[in-house]
């Protein structure tokens, strides 16, 4: 398993990949074909992101396939862009093997590299195991949104967590 920068040429990937996220669990924020993105779509995410500076997304590939990502997307704004928020999906079949944690590693270690000094992210209440990873990874819970998400018409809870690096 490698992790790595994303590339241009990874655009088809990782569109199917976050359509398979989407597909295999109800803790991402768009539901099946909601994100209807195009491969060309993704392209120019990515290539915005790759010359923005201040974000990247990582891949975790195997065997040639994507498995996971994260993304970190800052600002270029004066009074935030010390801050980048994360997003992070891995599929199912991959989870509690260290895969979240290295890929939290090299966002770490980005955000760093370029004057990023605070993480933040948003997870559902409900989700124990992702709370787990990320309390290890040095997140806390700053607050709750209420009723921030309606899925299968329930009710639910987010916690604002939020990770200050050391310079």
């Amino acid at each position: 398993m490698e992790i790595r920068e994303i590339q241009l040429s990874d655009a088809a990937a990782l569109l199917n990949l976050r359509r398979q996220l989407e597909k295999e669990t109800r803790f991402m924020q768009y539901v099946p074909d909601e994100n209807a993105n195009s491969v060309e779509k993704q392209v120019e995410n990515i290539h915005s992101i790759l010359k923005s500076g201040c974000s990247m997304i990582f891949v975790a590939e195997t065997e040639g396939s994507l498995i996971g990502f994260t993304a970190v997307l800052g600002n270029k704004l004066k009074r935030i862009r010390h801050r980048a928020s994360v997003i992070i999906g891995i599929l199912e079949k991959y989870q509690n093997q260290g895969i979240g944690k290295n890929l939290l590693k090299h966002v770490d270690e980005w955000a760093r590299d370029h004057g990023i000094e605070r993480l933040e992210l948003t997870i559902m209440a409900h989700n124990r195991r992702a709370l787990g990873l990320y309390n290890t990874m040095g997140y806390y819970v700053e607050g709750m949104r209420r009723n921030a998400l309606v899925i299968d018409n329930e009710i639910i809870d987010e916690f604002y967590m939020g990770k200050i690096l050391k310079r």
